[in-house]
């Protein structure tokens, strides 16, 4: 009988306020900032055992990202199912990415004289498992 594990992880990303407004209409250039990091966070949540050494390879059956905008915060969660094991290393490492990668695409709108005074990510955590 096979085994499936699942985990939801929930990290937030803190933004000025009109850094938030510009990314609800779009993004600061041509690409969606939310679709990238889906792109981005799925990407790691497979290479998950590449970037953590003592990781086993796992198997992904299913990931997904859920974007909730309150106020200057970016709400990003990501979950990941797997065969066997290892679930929650995957959701971590992939709501991570997705965080990093919403701030890569509007450090141009963040950043004050080369400092970024208001951009935090902060309270990444595991919400579930299964």
């Amino acid at each position: 009988m096979e085994s499936c594990a699942t985990a939801r992880a929930r990290g937030i990303l803190v933004l000025k306020t009109s850094t938030v407004k510009s990314m609800r209409e779009g993004g600061p250039g041509r690409d969606d900032p939310f679709q990238a990091a889906e792109i981005a966070g799925t990407l790691a949540v497979k290479r998950t055992h590449d970037l953590l050494p003592h990781h086993p390879h796992v198997h992904v059956k299913r990931v997904e990202f859920d974007f909730y905008v309150d106020g200057n915060r970016v709400i990003v969660e990501c979950e990941v199912s797997v065969h066997d094991g290892g679930a929650e290393m995957c959701a971590l490492t992939g709501v991570t990415m997705a965080l990093l990668t919403l701030w890569d695409a509007v450090r141009g709108l963040e950043a004050e004289d080369g400092h970024y005074t208001m951009t935090q990510i902060n309270s990444v955590e595991i919400v579930k498992t299964e």
